[in-house]
């Protein structure tokens, strides 16, 4: 595959598919019906990867083929219990947060997903073109669970802006966003900060815009969770929420099993749903994902109300 305007997407596919042939058959599939704007925002995400990876890209493709492989046995092992594998934040963070071996690369897979899975790139489209222009100007932006930084990296670049900060439990997930952001050259328009969300107090507040996009799943309480949110957020706030039902994975402890069951969630905690979105994996409509019970990005932007 061949993208004759976009060739940082073109050397990333072109280098993947040398990596793992078998996966061509898919990327045809996953960028079959692109337009040019997804194509532009692809080739960001295809710029901003090969940064990251400098000369070891192709060490980028097999950590996302690990990825790939890693979370097809986790959806095999839920099939076939009928739980997910860990169901506790201690039992993810041993195997998988505090266990270096496996969160390098499982974070490295999910990255390259960003730009390869159709739903994730969809989710990030949603988030850049809808929740971040129509972000009040000065308005204080915090990410909780930053992860990879993509979210910041596209706040960094909103001259509109106030204040950007990124909350995680965890020091290594801080140190690995860190230096993610710092080869993106936008460490110093980020504060990142240790903080657990279920220990924090009342006097940091007042947050215009949170971003929570692919955290719930990974906690015991997810309302508890939006609870905290809500308190910590000015009246009026926007929240974007991004959660993926029917999503087996390692560090998923918590799984929801419609899209109704988290715009839902959300609204009965006091939020105000304003947009959402519903994005199946790649290849498959809404409705065959519905019914074969297959992974769906479901976003929203929600308002605590004034």
């Amino acid at each position: 595959m061949r993208f004759p305007n976009h060739p940082e997407l073109s050397h990333l596919i072109a280098t993947l598919v040398r990596v793992w042939p078998d996966h061509e058959t898919f990327l045809a599939k996953r960028f079959k019906d692109c337009d040019v704007s997804d194509l532009d925002l692809c080739e960001t995400l295809a710029g901003i990867i090969m940064t990251l990876a400098g000369e070891g890209l192709e060490d980028y493709c097999h950590d996302y083929q690990w990825t790939c492989n890693l979370l097809m046995e986790e959806e095999l092992y839920f099939c076939r219990t009928g739980s997910p594998r860990y169901t506790t934040f201690a039992e993810a963070d041993k195997h998988v947060y505090s266990n270096d071996a496996v969160m390098g690369r499982y974070i490295n897979g999910l990255f390259l997903s960003q730009l390869l899975w159709d739903n994730h790139a969809r989710v990030l489209k949603f988030f850049v073109d809808t929740f971040l222009t129509s972000s009040p100007a000065g308005g204080r932006l915090l990410e909780i669970g930053p992860g990879h930084g993509l979210s910041l990296y596209f706040a960094a670049g909103r001259p509109n802006l106030g204040p950007i900060e990124a909350w995680d439990i965890s020091e290594a997930s801080i140190a690995a966003t860190r230096h993610i952001l710092q080869k993106m050259n936008i460490e110093q328009s980020v504060t990142l900060r240790r903080i657990d969300l279920f220990q924090k107090t009342a006097e940091d507040t007042a947050f215009q815009d949170v971003v929570l996009s692919e955290v719930l799943e990974h906690l015991e309480t997810p309302r508890e969770a939006l609870l905290k949110i809500r308190d910590i957020m000015a009246p009026g706030g926007r929240l974007f929420l991004n959660v993926p039902c029917n999503s087996p994975a390692p560090d998923h402890i918590y799984l929801f099993d419609s899209p109704e069951a988290i715009f839902d969630l959300a609204t009965t905690v006091g939020f105000v749903l304003e947009e959402n979105r519903i994005y199946p994996t790649t290849g498959y409509s809404e409705e065959r994902a519905r019914k074969a019970k297959i992974t769906m990005s479901c976003a929203a932007i929600a308002r605590k109300p004034a």
